[in-house]
């Protein structure tokens, strides 16, 4: 018989079945956190630029 193979297949569902419990702790889902700040300083735009920056990409 070949008990080594089984016990190793035993052993090797066990440890994924650990490593499903690590990975679950460390993810939340899609959810995100929001008290994180953005990597990205945005500047600040009045509407009028807006306005003819939308205006400029329509032409093009």
């Amino acid at each position: 018989m070949s008990f080594g193979g089984v016990q190793h297949a035993i052993s090797v569902i066990k440890q994924n079945r650990n490593l499903i419990k690590k990975h679950r702790k460390k993810c939340v889902g899609l959810a995100g956190d929001d008290s994180k700040i953005t990597e990205y300083n945005l500047p600040n735009i009045t509407e009028q630029k807006i306005l003819m920056l939308r205006k400029k990409l329509q032409q093009e």
